[in-house]
């Protein structure tokens, strides 16, 4: 509580308190019939959609029903799947990101399905739901509690710079792997492909239909802690068109006469 001299004349105090602005999040897409962002000058979404069977629905996710995006096509050929692109360009670096994702995914179980790529669906390798049913940086490797068709999970992947790259994936913000390698590094193209597989090589065809409703990209590697805190509850915040500025100011003021004396005084109050 800091008290200021003209303050402490009429016997007021004023309680500074200065948000922390979310820096580290650069995108957040809420699909509520849209695949914009809701951060300005962000690029919206492109959905792959080559059948023109996605589109947007309603679900029941963690007990709220709401609009969510459900992409749809066929696994084989891999060009006929559908999916979303993320273009990256000039938002996070490419070792050095996070990315939440809460989704289902509608069948396959005990087979792989790809989650995120960033090597332009020209790799197998990449994040999976592998045949164990595990979320799994492939082919590195991850062992986790197990994923459940046609529930809505919250998978969360963290990349950090170093010699290589060192991903580690969490379900609801809890950790469940943590693996060296740089198969999650962005290519030249900048782009990160969400549930598409690879057009390319060998393991085609490991994808599987289902429903986004939360996609969010920080432009850094969320410690363990700062996980846990965003995963505590994905959806805070989202849907406000209003993003506070770092380093603004609230303040809160006990009694009306400090009001009106900061207004006298030409102080901004809100």
């Amino acid at each position: 509580m800091k008290r200021f001299p003209w303050m402490a004349a009429l016997g007021l105090s004023v309680s500074v308190m200065i948000p922390v602005a979310h820096a580290d999040l650069v995108a957040t897409y809420a699909f509520n019939n849209t695949l914009a962002a809701q951060q300005s000058g962000v690029s919206a979404l492109t959905a792959v959609d080559p059948e023109g069977a996605s589109g947007f629905v309603s679900a029941n996710v963690f007990g709220n029903t709401q609009t969510v995006y459900h992409f749809d096509g066929t696994n084989l050929p891999p060009t006929d799947q559908g999916g979303l692109d993320f273009d990256a360009t000039g938002l996070i670096s490419p070792n050095n990101y996070s990315v939440e994702m809460v989704f289902d995914l509608s069948g396959r179980d005990n087979a792989w399905r790809r989650l995120m790529d960033s090597l332009d669906r020209q790799s197998d390798a990449g994040l999976y739901i592998d045949p164990s049913n595990n979320l799994d940086v492939f082919p590195q490797g991850g062992t986790s509690a197990p994923f459940t068709s046609n529930t809505f999970f919250d998978v969360f992947v963290t990349v950090a710079p170093g010699a290589t790259s060192q991903v580690t994936g969490y379900f609801g913000g809890v950790q469940q792997f943590t693996e060296a390698s740089p198969n999650l590094d962005l290519t030249a193209n900048n782009t990160l492909g969400f549930f598409l597989d690879n057009v390319v090589g060998g393991g085609q065809g490991e994808w599987s239909s289902g429903d986004i409703a939360l996609i969010k990209v920080f432009n850094t590697a969320l410690t363990a802690d700062q996980v846990a805190a965003e995963t505590a509850d994905p959806f805070a915040g989202v849907g406000s068109t209003s993003t506070p500025e770092p380093g603004a100011w609230a303040l809160t003021f006990a009694g009306a006469a400090g009001l009106a004396l900061l207004k006298r005084r030409g102080l901004r109050v809100s």
